[in-house]
């Protein structure tokens, strides 16, 4: 059963804050720490940088998966406070900076664990404060709970982070969609089409809305909507 932090029981609690240290020692495991601090950050910075050219190339500039993944990276600056804190200090002797096969294997990695790590910087103060449930799990893990947490919203919440589905093929002939159009379906639209009128000259028309069509052309806009918005199988 999921508790605010407030009514939680002790042994909750406990296990909470035994994760949480357990999350704050992951900078013992950043690979970068082993080299100056100038280079470290020149290293971390050009993997995120790296990481938001190849989106943008992958999707364009400002589409959703480039902006999503700005926002992201935008909460691992983590690593830098990790670098600075625990790292070694900067080196007048690095005054050239490679991007090379060992640099970028630990970029890499510690980009990738600092952002597992932003996680923890979002959830916990948010359970602290009484704004989210958590639960202990059998097998050990915590599993907290959104304010009106419900499968919809989950399915929403991970559409919005990038987890969804592979864009289903476009075959039908009014739009496309997963699902086909009805003989009926079309055959209305074919109807609609022909009793469509100009509308002025803003390049307007104008028609009586059909509640036949509507009822025909719901099952497929219906199914695209679930197909959009349904997780990937792999996501919990």
């Amino acid at each position: 059963m999921p508790f605010l932090w407030g009514d939680a029981p002790a042994e909750l609690k406990s296990a909470v804050e035994a994760m949480e240290n357990r999350a704050d020692e992951c900078y013992r495991l950043l690979r970068l720490l082993k080299r100056p601090a100038n280079e470290a950050k020149w290293a971390l910075l050009t993997a995120m940088a790296l990481q938001l050219e190849t989106r943008q190339q992958q999707h364009g500039a400002n589409a959703p998966f480039h902006r999503i993944r700005l926002v992201n990276l935008d909460r691992c600056i983590s690593g830098f406070g990790f670098i600075s804190k625990y790292g070694k200090p900067a080196s007048r002797l690095v005054d050239k900076y490679t991007w090379h096969g060992s640099l970028i294997s630990d970029a890499a990695n510690d980009l990738n664990l600092t952002e597992r790590y932003a996680h923890f910087l979002s959830v916990l103060p948010m359970w602290h404060k009484n704004h989210e449930q958590a639960d202990a799990l059998p097998d050990g893990r915590i599993r907290f709970y959104i304010p009106r947490d419900s499968p919809r919203e989950r399915q929403v919440i991970a559409f919005q982070q990038g987890y969804k589905s592979k864009n289903v093929e476009v075959t039908s002939q009014y739009g496309g969609g997963s699902t086909a159009d009805s003989d009926e379906a079309k055959r209305l639209l074919d109807e609609l089409w022909a009793e469509a009128r100009p509308g002025g000259t803003a390049k307007k028309f104008s028609y009586e809305p059909s509640n036949q069509l509507i009822d025909a052309l719901r099952p497929k806009y219906q199914d695209r909507l679930d197909q959009n918005f349904r997780r990937a199988d792999s996501f919990s």
